[in-house]
């Protein structure tokens, strides 16, 4: 009888360290880009939050450029500085990644 009982705790192991794990995972791509204005200028340390299947919150460099590693899927980029804000709207391919410029109005 004793067999049985050990063989399952076999089966439950793999199960076990697959939750724990938090199991299959989507694949991979990546978001970079530079943050300019109006005229074409670098915007520098501005704050840009990112949310959709993750959410993410980091700052430009000092030359307007950010780079992020995120799931494929469909995002919402807001970008913030000195209390104005503005939306785009980013897909993340499941191979690759967006490099892309976003402009602000102002």
């Amino acid at each position: 009888m004793r067999k049985p009982l050990v063989r399952t705790r076999w089966l439950l192991l793999p199960t076990l360290l697959l939750g724990l794990l938090g199991g299959p995972r989507a694949e991979a791509g990546g978001l970079k880009g530079k943050v300019v204005g109006s005229a074409g200028e670098p915007k520098p340390y501005v704050n840009l939050q990112v949310s959709g299947p993750e959410s993410r919150t980091l700052f430009s460099g000092r030359d307007g450029r950010f780079a992020v590693e995120l799931p494929a899927g469909s995002y919402t980029l807001q970008i913030t500085e000195r209390n104005r804000t503005m939306h785009f709207d980013v897909r993340v391919p499941t191979e690759g990644e967006v490099d892309q410029t976003f402009t602000l109005k102002w």
